[in-house]
């Protein structure tokens, strides 16, 4: 087991890698907007930095249990610093746009070993009574830089070129390289299983022992996948408020977001609890509905507040729930199939929910997305066959 000391440089890594890894979102856009003036090449680059983890995570898990953590995280950082500054060339020489999309998806693919292997590693880096408030931070961190990352690369933007912007990213990749040093964590149970038929039987790893969480994490992602395009409309159209009505109801995930992290450490000692988790599930789907009774803006933000710190107690108990009941040969493998799960439910929730507007309208949808999808997961959960992982822990 690596020291506890070693967590502070793998936070500071992984706060500097992920806000590295959409850093270049805005600069890429506008090059690729002022060069084609199509919105379908951005559209094109944004796809191109997400389907690689929908794809790739499961086999990037698969090496997260093969091969040393630390290095593969290091080499993750590496070369998407490289590949960053080919990004700024391309950029700075006006490179055909097709070009600049193939830079965005290698960006994309060397990071995917990234997630696995950080989550894989926290358990061989912080004790047991720890793991809660280290799972918090990385996903507190995770959810900041999805935000700081594009609100930097375009703020730079204003005194700076698009290459310029994107180098500074390649920066923050090799500084989050070098903050992992010498480190170097064990591969526990090391899979000596031919890659390919261990990439095969990953998935079986889910049934036997993390589907419970599995299916709640899902469930989440799919209420933040509708959340992220209900947003606009029930602003606008709802609530009848505007610009500033949107920014409060965004304001309103972050504090509840905050409140739910500083929660999650409260309730460590019952992280396997399958109550409370349920709790966290229905916590998150219930005020989200509610919204769709609100008669003001403030009454919607105090819901959808509840609603993210809900949510995030939620996320943060069941990844810890996976990082203790995952064999120790599959950790790595567990969470490359959460990546590519929680990607998937997030674009479905994205795309599905404009086909509800129409169906059931703003409210109706929000009650959808609020009432039936907890409920779905909830069944799904207790129809899973009960094994003794699970019995022991719930």
């Amino acid at each position: 087991m690596l020291q506890p000391e070693a967590l502070r440089p793998l936070v500071v890594s992984h706060a500097l890698t992920s806000t590295a890894q959409t850093f270049g979102m805005v600069p890429v856009a506008v090059v690729l907007y002022a060069q084609t003036r199509s919105a379908a090449w951005v559209a094109a680059a944004a796809v191109a930095q997400y389907l690689p983890h929908l794809v790739l995570s499961g086999p990037a898990g698969v090496m997260a249990d093969r091969h040393d953590r630390m290095r593969l995280l290091r080499w993750s950082s590496a070369g998407r610093a490289a590949a960053m500054v080919a990004l700024a060339a391309a950029a700075a020489l006006s490179a055909p746009p097709a070009a600049v999309v193939v830079l965005i998806a290698t960006i994309a693919v060397l990071g995917t070993p990234a997630a696995p292997a950080l989550m894989a590693s926290v358990p061989d880096v912080v004790p047991p009574d720890r793991l809660v408030a280290a799972n918090a931070a990385l996903v507190g961190l995770d959810s900041m830089a999805f935000v700081a990352g594009p609100a930097l690369g375009g703020a730079l933007l204003i005194v700076a070129s698009p290459a310029s912007v994107l180098l500074a990213g390649a920066f923050l990749f090799l500084a989050g390289w070098r903050c992992l040093g010498g480190l170097h964590a064990p591969t526990g149970a090391r899979d000596v299983a031919p890659a390919a038929a261990a990439a095969e039987t990953a998935a079986g790893t889910v049934p036997r022992t993390a589907a419970v969480p599995f299916v709640f994490l899902v469930a989440i992602n799919l209420i933040y996948g509708a959340t992220a395009v209900l947003l606009v409309p029930v602003a606008r159209e709802l609530l009848a408020t505007g610009s500033a009505g949107i920014g409060k109801l965004n304001a309103a995930i972050g504090v509840g977001s905050l409140a739910g992290l500083l929660l999650s450490s409260r309730v460590a000692r019952w992280t396997t609890s399958l109550p409370l988790h349920t709790a966290a599930l229905v916590g998150t789907g219930i005020p989200f509905a509610l919204i769709a009774l609100s008669e003001g803006i403030g009454s919607a933000s105090v819901l959808l507040g509840l609603s993210s710190a809900a949510s995030m107690v939620a996320e943060v108990l069941a990844i810890t729930w996976l990082q203790r009941c995952a064999p120790a040969g599959a950790v790595g493998r567990t969470f490359g199939i959460l990546e590519a799960l929680a990607v998937a439910a997030m674009l479905a929730g994205s795309a599905v929910t404009p086909l509800v507007i129409r169906l059931a309208g703003l409210a109706g949808t929000l009650v959808v997305a609020g009432v039936a999808v907890p409920l779905l997961a909830l069944a799904v959960a207790v129809s899973l066959p009960v094994t003794k992982t699970t019995k022991e822990l719930v």
